[in-house]
């Protein structure tokens, strides 16, 4: 464990810091990249460490300390099978620390490695090896490398990879209904809590009836607050009573790691944390924060407004002001 845990160490920080300053300037295409980035990743973590039918273990790693150390030991593997090259697993075990690594043109051909070396089409394979390819090459999504996780959805329906990047290449060439329909059959799935709250806001956006939603919530930022947004910001949004004069818990609440302003927020029933909604008026309250403290703090961009259930199921929040100014 001391392997898979120091690569996806490595993964998330290297995802995040590729990744979070595209989400933040909001670019519809390399927003779109990077969620393939960020939550690929996170799917290809996920695979790894809570699917032990994948036959797939990590090499005897017990002397691993540090992050030298486990590129060390992938170098090493590398080298084995380099010299005794007929071990499928071990391609595939190699091409998977190379993503997590984000070593995408040695993981692409890792997993070419292996596929060559099995007999017929492992669909979970072949979405590793899809995966790397749009690691390596994001603009292949659409064409030959989408084609590829169409396939893997032909022999397995419910793979969670080819779901999340066959919706991704859906929406990219603009079938929504697809990507939609796509992204919910992986909702329905058993997925990380961070990963359903990206797809949920990501339905949000394209078709906001297809969430049993308590409200929808449209976050803007106002124009001149649009880049003063640190790496590592977190976007809160929460329902609190309006006459609240009190300090508390929220009526609701929602947190996302990884965002593209505008972003549309969907509060669920989930997101509840004092029973039901009362009755009433409610302030909807959005906040960016670099400390990612629930509480906020001097600095953090906010902003709010007012709703009802009566209103509909949507309401817009401008971050327009700095907390503490």
């Amino acid at each position: 464990m001391i392997f898979i845990s120091g690569l996806v160490l490595l993964a998330v920080l290297a995802a995040i810091v590729a990744a979070a300053p595209l989400w933040r300037r909001g670019l519809r295409l390399p927003g779109m990249l990077a969620a393939i980035m960020v939550v690929g990743t996170t799917v290809g973590v996920y695979l790894i460490i809570g699917r032990p039918d994948l036959g797939i273990s990590p090499p005897r790693v017990a002397e691993a300390q540090t992050a030298e150390d486990i590129i060390a030991m992938v170098d090493r593997l590398a080298a084995r099978l380099e010299a005794a090259p007929d071990d499928p697993t071990g391609w595939t075990m190699l091409g998977r620390a190379y993503v997590l690594m984000g070593r995408y043109d040695e993981a692409v051909r890792a997993f070419g490695e292996a596929m060559s070396r099995i007999p017929g089409e492992d669909p979970d394979l072949m979405a590793s090896y899809a995966e790397a390819r749009v690691m390596q090459s994001p603009e292949s999504l659409p064409g030959e490398t989408g084609a590829l996780f169409e396939r893997v959805l032909v022999l397995d329906p419910g793979n969670q990879r080819a779901l999340w990047y066959g919706g991704l290449a859906a929406q990219v060439r603009g079938d929504n209904p697809t990507a939609v329909q796509r992204w919910q059959a992986l909702l329905a799935q058993e997925i990380p809590a961070e990963f359903r709250r990206v797809l949920e806001s990501r339905i949000a956006g394209i078709d906001p009836g297809a969430l049993d939603a308590i409200v929808l919530v449209e976050v803007g930022i106002a124009p001149e607050l649009a880049n003063a947004l640190p790496p590592g910001t977190v976007l809160f949004v929460a329902l609190r009573p309006a006459d609240e004069t009190q300090p508390g818990p929220p009526l609701a609440a929602r947190r996302l790691e990884f965002f593209s302003l505008p972003e549309t927020v969907p509060l669920m029933h989930g997101d509840l944390l004092r029973g039901d909604l009362p009755e009433g008026r409610m302030r909807v309250i959005a906040r960016l924060t670099a400390s990612g403290d629930a509480s906020g703090a001097a600095g953090d961009i906010e902003g709010h407004a007012e709703w009802s259930p009566a209103d509909g199921k949507t309401v817009r929040v401008v971050l327009d002001r700095r907390r503490g100014e």
